[in-house]
């Protein structure tokens, strides 16, 4: 199959003239089962156009082979050792977002629901609960509002971001809550901001007015703190409590996660709860294990803690359980599996604006297949021959 499009794309990351949103439809046409044969075609025809160059024979051959075999399911044709270099570059890039499992062609179209096959994230879309218990929708389809609170507060709510701005009334708690499939930003009273991931909610004062700014987190939220050395701002989970004076950082506490933890981006933060208190320096993270007495610190993958920041899915050796409950968050699915869990493990990025049915397709492997009824990921285990 020639792909002329996958052919300018390729030829665009070569030359380095590509954007963000083809880089990332590049990456996305190169993971799907389909086009892998394809896309290492063209990769060789690319590569035939290409300078020679002194190859690393040794290297360039190890990173080829390496990487072309985790992601195509065919043999694949030796390149003439002088496009080796050229190879190695392109595919050792690209394998960031490869498959870390050797995978086989997709087998045929399996009964599905069209509408949840290509189930898509809902976007910017949360609901405000304000404190007297009225509902609102924001984002979305919803028009921007300004919502009134009498002495409490004043509300902006646009289709991105929710925006507080305090009087100097009585404090009332509200609460913004994302759907599974949404994001939404929410601009604290001292200008601080609170971005939501998908199935989170945040409480938060309407004036911080005592002696520390604090809210209440459950889910994902991603923090970026205007320094108050006088306030410290704290973030209440079920188990966690982390106190900073001003810097970003990421707390994450699913209910249905095994750990809740907090990831340090920059400035300094104090993580504890009803185990001492540790201290973090950025690039760490504090992790406390469901069924562990002490948080533990260590170096953070920041890419894969702050991937859905930037509108992907990205994993490192996460086994089955664990991606398909990011999956249900997004798409607002369901899992079931189909006799025993596989011990299936997966490292990669994908993107989380494309159609389920893509990911899923991604995600076939020689141990697992996935079949959708309604709103439900049926997980089954490939009969081993």
């Amino acid at each position: 199959m020639d792909d002329p499009q996958f052919r300018s794309l390729l030829q665009k990351y070569v030359d380095d003239t590509i954007s963000p949103a083809e880089l990332g439809e590049l990456f996305t046409r190169i993971q799907l089962p389909e086009n892998r044969e394809a896309a290492l075609q063209a990769i060789e025809r690319l590569l035939e156009t290409a300078d020679p160059r002194p190859p690393d024979r040794e290297r360039g051959d190890r990173i080829f082979q390496n990487v072309v075999g985790v992601a195509s399911p065919t043999p694949v044709k030796r390149l003439h050792p002088r496009y080796w270099m050229a190879a190695a570059t392109v595919v050792l890039v690209a394998s960031a977002y490869f498959f870390s499992r050797h995978t086989k062609p997709t087998p045929p179209a399996r009964k599905q629901t069209a509408a949840s096959a290509d189930a898509r994230p809902a976007g910017h879309t949360a609901q405000l609960i304000l404190a007297d218990g009225r509902t609102i929708d924001l984002g979305g389809d919803s028009a921007e509002m300004v919502i009134r609170q009498g002495d409490a507060g004043l509300l902006q709510a646009g289709k991105n971001s929710l925006v507080c701005r305090a009087n100097p009334g009585p404090v009332v708690y509200n609460t913004v809550t994302t759907p599974r499939g949404a994001v939404y930003d929410v601009v604290l009273p001292d200008g601080s901001r609170a971005s939501l991931n998908a199935g989170s909610s945040l409480r938060f004062p309407t004036a911080f007015s005592g002696p520390e700014r604090k809210v209440v987190v459950s889910g994902e939220v991603y923090f970026s703190i205007v320094p108050d050395k006088n306030k410290p701002f704290t973030v209440q989970t079920t188990d966690l409590h982390v106190r900073v004076l001003g810097t970003e950082f990421d707390v994450r506490a699913y209910p249905d996660d095994r750990d809740a933890a907090a990831t340090l981006v920059s400035g300094k933060i104090q993580v504890g709860g009803q185990r001492p208190d540790v201290i973090l320096q950025p690039g760490q993270v504090a992790i406390l294990a469901e069924a562990s007495a002490d948080i533990k610190i260590k170096e953070a993958d920041m890419d894969v803690a702050l991937a859905w920041r930037t509108g992907w899915f990205q994993f490192s050796s996460a086994d089955l359980a664990t991606v398909m409950r990011e999956l249900g968050r997004w798409y607002d699915v369901q899992t079931s599996f189909s006799g025993e869990i596989p011990g299936w493990h997966f490292s990669g990025a994908i993107q989380r604006d494309i159609p389920l049915s893509q990911v899923l397709r991604m995600l076939e492997s020689d141990d697992v297949h996935f079949t959708i009824e309604g709103k439900t990921i049926i997980v089954h285990e490939k009969t081993k021959q």
